[in-house]
């Protein structure tokens, strides 16, 4: 329940998910709640950098939702 209230609380603020998994039932859990990211924990820091950078570059938007946010702007 902790996770799933991290996600609800992520996507209200428009914040991207990353999840470190220690193993593949928090791997699945993740994917059932359609985490941005993730990754096997344990995880060098070149990894993880990489993962978040990634999530962020998929937030951000582009093309026609881009134009119309600037539109709106």
């Amino acid at each position: 329940n902790a996770l799933r209230d991290v996600f609800t609380q992520a996507r209200r603020a428009g914040v991207p998910v990353i999840v470190g998994a220690a193993d593949e039932t928090v791997r699945r859990r993740a994917a059932e709640l359609r985490a941005d990211d993730w990754y096997r924990i344990p995880a060098t820091a070149d990894e993880i950098a990489a993962r978040i950078r990634t999530a962020i570059a998929r937030a951000v938007p582009t093309g026609p939702a881009l134009t119309d946010r600037i539109e709106r702007a």
